[in-house]
């Protein structure tokens, strides 16, 4: 329980994180129209322009005298540029203020309702009334652990028996940080366990007509590879080799995990990059599968 409680606080800290960020980006509406009527204001103005000019008064028609005149307000100039285009400026930055109200606006309703649903969650919890029975705590649990709040903790690795002189012969072709399985019709599969390994397998040991895998939408994961011509690959291979490029990756404990896959001639080395780091050139497919690790290869 103690851990459900921790990780709920985690969940408010964070969402509480995002909406003060949010409205950092949300500034005054009446900053927008302020910039408005600067614009309006210059493109009003009868003064002779010259290069070097860094302010002129302008009629302020929000603001207007007694005798139902505009007042004049001073605005600051781009040296470089004459009225109309310091006008263009200002409204160009009215945009941009009403833009970002219009895109955080909805973003914040958002935080702020799922920040109403992790306090009134913690409340119940913490609360004298325990609402919640075994079953909603595990499941609370679980939720808290999917969205990274709870940090499982790692399964107890048995000690490994003395390497089989098959496993022996592997790792020394492959590498001690490259993971082989066989897939369901005797294909090796291979999947990196580290930078310098994912590295290995996408540009060295994947094959030009060979199949490569990488979680999409920028989950990050190990780099995996087919090592047979893609015409030798079917599809309970190919659904295979994405199971486990989603088992490697961070979204492990998701029950649905985009990957995407190609082949091996598309893989390039961006420019300055990381080790480990790959770019695809070209179309590629993608397709759901469940994270699945094989207990037998």
């Amino acid at each position: 329980m103690m851990q459900v409680v921790t990780g709920l606080s985690k969940a408010c800290k964070s969402v509480e994180g995002k909406i003060s960020g949010i409205r950092r980006q949300i500034r005054d509406p009446s900053e927008a129209e302020l910039w408005r009527n600067r614009g309006n204001g210059l493109l009003q103005v009868t003064e002779a322009w010259y290069p070097g000019m860094t302010e002129v008064k302008v009629p302020d028609y929000s603001n207007l005298g007694d005798d139902g005149l505009p007042l004049c307000v001073e605005v600051e100039l781009d040296p470089k540029k004459d009225f109309k285009q310091n006008a263009k400026l200002c409204f160009k930055q009215a945009s941009k203020i009403t833009k970002a109200i219009e895109k955080c606006a909805p973003l914040l309703k958002a935080q702020e309702e799922e920040l109403k649903v992790w306090k009134a969650t913690l409340a119940k919890v913490e609360g004298p009334q325990r609402d919640f029975d075994a079953e909603q705590v595990k499941q609370l649990y679980e939720e808290l652990c999917a969205q990274r709040f709870i940090r499982r903790p790692k399964p107890k690795v048995p000690s490994e028996q003395v390497q089989q002189p098959e496993e022996n012969k592997w790792r020394r072709k492959y590498g001690k940080d490259v993971d082989r399985f066989l897939s369901p019709n005797g294909l090796e599969v291979l999947a990196g366990r580290s930078a310098s390994a994912n590295e290995r397998v996408s540009f060295e040991l994947t094959l030009k007509d060979a199949l490569w895998f990488h979680t999409a939408n920028g989950i990050p994961g190990s780099h995996v590879t087919i090592r047979a011509a893609a015409s030798e690959v079917t599809d309970e291979d190919l659904e295979f080799a994405a199971a486990l490029a989603a088992w490697h990756s961070k979204a492990r404990n998701k029950m649905w995990v985009p990957v995407m896959y190609c082949k091996g001639h598309q893989l390039r080395k961006p420019a300055r990059r990381r080790i480990g780091q790959v770019q695809v050139s070209g179309n590629y497919c993608q397709l759901d599968v469940r994270p699945t690790l094989p207990t037998d290869s």
